[in-house]
């Protein structure tokens, strides 16, 4: 029986889980389910290689070892796998992303790329229109610029004014509790000129685990509209008790990274590598990469 290993930036559990274990199913056929161990977490969603490179390592050292290594949670989790899984005898690795990994690393058996930066227009495009009508002039992105998300942070703000993207955490590695970090970010945005009438946040792994924090500092400070990239976001708002800024709050999930009401949904992200995972585990070497078509909302073939 095969084992496979996940190693995530963020979490890996509850609706996340169930595509992903539905995914899975729908490519073994009549094979067995294999071991999937605990999961392999980042704490405090730290995505610097110096922690994640040692936690890929420690996934491979696992006894069982595993046959495959799965990332999620960001490029950087992926590009920790590419840097640290070269030895002859390592697993190789499939990955889940929002943007396309370089290079050709020795170990990449494939992945999904969620190719995040692709729906920046249609997300811009939910805040100018109605209802919202936010002039495209006084509308910032957010991305974390942190000392170790430059890829994501650059291509996230690739077609953005460099005047209209907000770097949090510019330079400095992620704080291990970024709640009053956040609320000095977004006092600092506030007080930009123009000052902010909207939103759209990147798909930050990091963002998304401390969500709460996130959408709290966010409504009591700069409640203006904003559209997140994951519904995640908002329904860490409606659990809030005074659900800050929720009614200026819009989710662009394209993709989906999971459906709670149908773990059997394969426009999901998580339902897309489970099905690469089990793709590769009954024998497909490369099972190359899936990619979202923004054009079109859908999975493209693998490429």
């Amino acid at each position: 029986m095969a084992t496979i290993a996940i190693v995530t930036s963020t979490t890996f559990g509850s609706d996340n889980a169930a595509c992903f274990k539905s995914g899975l199913s729908s490519s073994l056929g009549g094979n067995p389910q294999p071991t999937i161990l605990p999961p392999f977490q980042s704490p405090n969603g730290s995505y610097d290689l110096a922690t994640l490179q040692p936690l890929i390592r420690s996934a491979v050292n696992n006894n069982p070892g595993p046959d495959l290594i799965v990332t999620a949670g960001g490029l950087p989790t992926a590009m920790a796998a590419a840097a640290e899984l070269t030895h002859p005898n390592d697993p190789k690795f499939i990955f889940l992303i929002g943007d396309a990994l370089g290079g050709n690393p020795t170990a990449l058996a494939g992945g999904v790329d969620m190719n995040n930066p692709s729906e920046d227009t249609a997300r811009k495009k939910l805040l100018t229109d109605p209802p919202f009508n936010v002039a495209p002039g006084k509308l910032y992105l957010v991305v974390n610029s942190n000392i170790n998300a430059s890829p994501m942070s650059h291509n996230d703000a690739h077609n953005w004014p460099p005047a209209k993207v907000a770097k949090f955490f510019n330079g400095v590695p992620n704080p291990p509790d970024p709640t009053a970090t956040f609320n000095t970010e977004f006092t600092n945005l506030k007080n930009s000129n123009p000052t902010p009438e909207g939103l759209v946040i990147s798909a930050d792994p990091y963002f998304r685990l401390w969500r709460t924090a996130f959408t709290a500092a966010l409504g009591s400070i700069l409640p203006v509209p904003v559209c997140y990239p994951f519904q995640d976001f908002i329904d860490a708002i409606n659990n809030q008790p005074n659900k800050p800024n929720i009614h200026n709050s819009v989710a662009l999930e394209q993709p989906k990274l999971n459906n709670p009401n149908d773990s059997s949904d394969a426009s999901t992200a998580y339902f897309q590598l489970g099905k690469q995972v089990g793709r590769f585990l009954v024998g497909t070497a490369n099972v190359k990469i899936v990619k979202w078509d923004a054009a079109n909302s859908t999975w493209s073939q693998p490429s």
